[in-house]
Protein backbone atom coordinates (compact mmCIF):
# COMPACT_ATOMS: atom_id res chain seq x y z
CA UNK A 1 0.00 0.00 0.00
CA UNK A 2 1.21 3.26 -1.05
CA UNK A 3 2.39 5.63 2.31
CA UNK A 4 0.24 8.76 2.75
CA UNK A 5 1.27 12.31 4.00
CA UNK A 6 1.42 12.60 7.62
CA UNK A 7 0.50 15.34 9.95
CA UNK A 8 2.22 14.82 13.35
CA UNK A 9 2.22 16.49 16.20
CA UNK A 10 4.93 17.17 18.82
CA UNK A 11 3.98 18.68 22.85
CA UNK A 12 6.59 18.83 25.42
CA UNK A 13 7.19 21.52 28.23
CA UNK A 14 9.39 24.35 28.17
CA UNK A 15 13.22 23.05 27.62
CA UNK A 16 12.39 19.82 26.81
CA UNK A 17 13.61 19.64 23.86
CA UNK A 18 10.26 20.01 21.55
CA UNK A 19 11.09 22.41 18.87
CA UNK A 20 14.59 20.53 18.10
CA UNK A 21 12.69 17.13 18.27
CA UNK A 22 10.52 18.82 15.64
CA UNK A 23 13.69 20.33 13.82
CA UNK A 24 14.99 16.45 13.59
CA UNK A 25 11.52 14.99 12.94
CA UNK A 26 11.28 17.34 9.47
CA UNK A 27 14.96 16.25 8.50
CA UNK A 28 14.07 13.01 8.82
CA UNK A 29 10.76 12.91 7.14
CA UNK A 30 11.26 15.93 4.46
CA UNK A 31 8.65 17.82 6.38
CA UNK A 32 7.03 20.89 6.88
CA UNK A 33 7.24 22.76 10.71
CA UNK A 34 4.61 24.30 11.57
CA UNK A 35 5.71 26.40 14.42
CA UNK A 36 2.63 26.92 16.71
CA UNK A 37 3.90 29.03 19.32
CA UNK A 38 5.07 31.39 16.68
CA UNK A 39 1.91 31.34 15.38
CA UNK A 40 0.64 32.86 18.52
CA UNK A 41 2.46 36.02 18.41
CA UNK A 42 1.47 36.63 15.17
CA UNK A 43 -1.91 36.43 16.63
CA UNK A 44 -1.48 38.83 19.28
CA UNK A 45 -1.16 41.76 16.19
CA UNK A 46 -4.08 39.77 13.98
CA UNK A 47 -6.30 39.93 16.97
CA UNK A 48 -5.36 43.40 18.66
CA UNK A 49 -8.45 44.86 18.46
CA UNK A 50 -10.02 42.31 20.32
CA UNK A 51 -7.41 41.84 23.22
CA UNK A 52 -7.41 45.59 23.56
CA UNK A 53 -11.28 45.15 24.07
CA UNK A 54 -10.73 42.39 26.37
CA UNK A 55 -7.71 43.60 28.65
CA UNK A 56 -7.35 47.50 28.01
CA UNK A 57 -5.17 49.73 26.61
CA UNK A 58 -2.31 49.02 29.57
CA UNK A 59 -1.66 46.16 27.39
CA UNK A 60 -0.89 48.39 23.87
CA UNK A 61 2.31 48.93 22.35
CA UNK A 62 2.70 50.99 19.30
CA UNK A 63 1.19 49.11 16.69
CA UNK A 64 1.27 45.85 18.60
CA UNK A 65 0.78 44.69 21.78
CA UNK A 66 2.73 44.60 24.44
CA UNK A 67 3.63 41.29 24.90
CA UNK A 68 5.53 41.44 29.02
CA UNK A 69 1.98 43.61 29.83
CA UNK A 70 -0.27 41.22 28.54
CA UNK A 71 1.67 38.28 29.95
CA UNK A 72 1.61 39.57 33.75
CA UNK A 73 -2.08 40.40 33.18
CA UNK A 74 -3.23 37.26 32.03
CA UNK A 75 -0.59 34.68 34.13
CA UNK A 76 -1.75 36.41 37.16
CA UNK A 77 -5.90 34.81 36.65
CA UNK A 78 -6.72 31.61 35.37
CA UNK A 79 -10.17 33.53 34.23
CA UNK A 80 -8.36 36.23 32.41
CA UNK A 81 -6.12 33.73 30.28
CA UNK A 82 -8.68 31.49 29.21
CA UNK A 83 -9.89 34.63 27.86
CA UNK A 84 -6.83 35.58 25.91
CA UNK A 85 -7.07 31.79 24.48
CA UNK A 86 -10.59 31.88 23.33
CA UNK A 87 -9.87 35.31 21.62
CA UNK A 88 -6.40 33.69 20.11
CA UNK A 89 -6.87 30.45 19.81
CA UNK A 90 -9.74 29.90 16.67
CA UNK A 91 -7.54 32.40 14.58
CA UNK A 92 -4.26 30.09 15.28
CA UNK A 93 -6.29 27.32 14.80
CA UNK A 94 -7.15 28.30 11.51
CA UNK A 95 -3.83 29.44 10.36
CA UNK A 96 -2.39 26.31 10.95
CA UNK A 97 -5.78 24.50 8.55
CA UNK A 98 -4.90 26.68 5.91
CA UNK A 99 -0.95 25.96 6.18
CA UNK A 100 -2.39 21.78 5.96
CA UNK A 101 -4.06 22.38 2.69
CA UNK A 102 -1.14 24.43 0.75
CA UNK A 103 1.33 21.64 1.62
CA UNK A 104 1.21 18.25 -0.01
CA UNK A 105 4.16 16.78 2.09
CA UNK A 106 5.09 15.40 5.53
CA UNK A 107 3.87 17.87 8.16
CA UNK A 108 5.09 18.58 11.61
CA UNK A 109 2.72 20.57 14.12
CA UNK A 110 5.32 22.06 17.26
CA UNK A 111 3.05 22.90 19.61
CA UNK A 112 3.28 23.47 23.95
CA UNK A 113 -0.61 24.00 23.92
CA UNK A 114 -1.62 20.66 20.97
CA UNK A 115 -4.36 19.36 23.40
CA UNK A 116 -5.76 22.44 25.08
CA UNK A 117 -5.69 23.76 21.16
CA UNK A 118 -7.52 20.25 19.97
CA UNK A 119 -5.10 20.43 17.12
CA UNK A 120 -3.78 16.93 18.06
CA UNK A 121 -7.81 15.84 16.48
CA UNK A 122 -5.87 16.77 12.76
CA UNK A 123 -2.50 14.31 13.41
CA UNK A 124 -2.19 11.21 12.47
CA UNK A 125 0.17 10.43 15.39
CA UNK A 126 1.06 12.94 18.81
CA UNK A 127 4.81 12.56 20.13
CA UNK A 128 5.09 13.72 23.62
CA UNK A 129 9.00 14.73 24.56
CA UNK A 130 9.07 13.95 28.08
CA UNK A 131 11.63 15.51 30.64
CA UNK A 132 11.50 15.51 34.67
CA UNK A 133 9.90 18.40 36.09
CA UNK A 134 14.03 19.27 38.50
CA UNK A 135 15.82 18.77 34.56
CA UNK A 136 13.48 21.58 32.95
CA UNK A 137 13.97 23.65 35.81
CA UNK A 138 17.83 23.23 35.58
CA UNK A 139 18.07 23.56 32.18
CA UNK A 140 15.55 27.12 32.43
CA UNK A 141 17.93 28.37 34.77
CA UNK A 142 21.59 27.57 33.23
CA UNK A 143 20.13 28.04 29.20
CA UNK A 144 17.57 30.55 29.54
CA UNK A 145 19.01 32.38 32.53
CA UNK A 146 15.83 32.32 34.14
CA UNK A 147 15.23 32.49 38.15
CA UNK A 148 14.15 29.21 39.59
CA UNK A 149 11.02 30.83 41.31
CA UNK A 150 10.01 31.85 38.02
CA UNK A 151 11.24 28.56 35.79
CA UNK A 152 9.35 26.82 38.67
CA UNK A 153 6.03 29.43 37.72
CA UNK A 154 6.29 28.65 34.02
CA UNK A 155 6.24 25.14 34.40
CA UNK A 156 3.35 25.81 36.81
CA UNK A 157 1.56 27.24 33.92
CA UNK A 158 1.79 24.21 31.83
CA UNK A 159 1.16 21.02 34.39
CA UNK A 160 -1.59 20.05 31.56
CA UNK A 161 0.62 19.10 29.29
CA UNK A 162 2.31 16.75 31.54
CA UNK A 163 -1.06 15.15 31.91
CA UNK A 164 -1.22 14.56 28.39
CA UNK A 165 1.40 12.46 28.55
CA UNK A 166 -1.39 9.26 28.50
CA UNK A 167 -2.89 10.74 25.41
CA UNK A 168 0.14 11.12 23.10
CA UNK A 169 0.72 8.03 20.81
CA UNK A 170 4.58 8.12 21.53
CA UNK A 171 6.74 9.61 24.16
CA UNK A 172 10.19 10.02 24.16
CA UNK A 173 12.41 10.79 26.66
CA UNK A 174 15.01 13.35 26.13
CA UNK A 175 17.39 13.05 29.25
CA UNK A 176 20.58 11.52 27.79
CA UNK A 177 22.02 13.95 25.56
CA UNK A 178 21.30 15.68 21.66
CA UNK A 179 23.02 12.90 20.07
CA UNK A 180 20.81 10.02 21.91
CA UNK A 181 17.68 12.46 21.46
CA UNK A 182 18.40 12.50 17.69
CA UNK A 183 19.01 8.86 17.62
CA UNK A 184 15.60 7.90 19.20
CA UNK A 185 13.49 10.15 16.91
CA UNK A 186 15.24 9.11 14.07
CA UNK A 187 14.17 5.77 14.82
CA UNK A 188 10.48 6.97 15.60
CA UNK A 189 10.81 8.97 11.91
CA UNK A 190 11.33 5.60 10.37
CA UNK A 191 8.93 3.63 12.59
CA UNK A 192 5.57 6.09 11.80
CA UNK A 193 7.10 6.08 8.18
CA UNK A 194 5.76 2.01 8.26
CA UNK A 195 3.26 2.26 10.68
CA UNK A 196 1.04 4.98 9.47
CA UNK A 197 -1.04 3.80 6.07
CA UNK A 198 -4.28 4.94 6.51
CA UNK A 199 -7.21 6.70 8.34
CA UNK A 200 -8.79 6.59 10.64
CA UNK A 201 -5.73 6.14 13.80
CA UNK A 202 -6.65 3.29 16.10
CA UNK A 203 -7.21 4.45 19.76
CA UNK A 204 -3.83 5.67 21.09
CA UNK A 205 -1.78 3.73 23.09
CA UNK A 206 0.94 5.44 24.56
CA UNK A 207 4.61 3.68 23.95
CA UNK A 208 7.50 5.23 25.72
CA UNK A 209 11.16 5.23 23.70
CA UNK A 210 13.85 6.07 25.46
Amino acid sequence: MASKRLIIGIVGAAASGKSLGAKILARELCARIIDVDALGHKALLAKKGAILRAFGPTVAAKNAIDRKALGAVVFASQKKLSLLEHIVHPWMRTQVRSTIRRTRGHIIIDAALLYRMRLDAICDRVIHIDVPSSTLVSRLVTCRRMKKAAAMRLLARQKDIKRSLSRSDIIIKNTSGTHAFRTVLSFAARLLCRTIKTRPRPPRTSSAIS
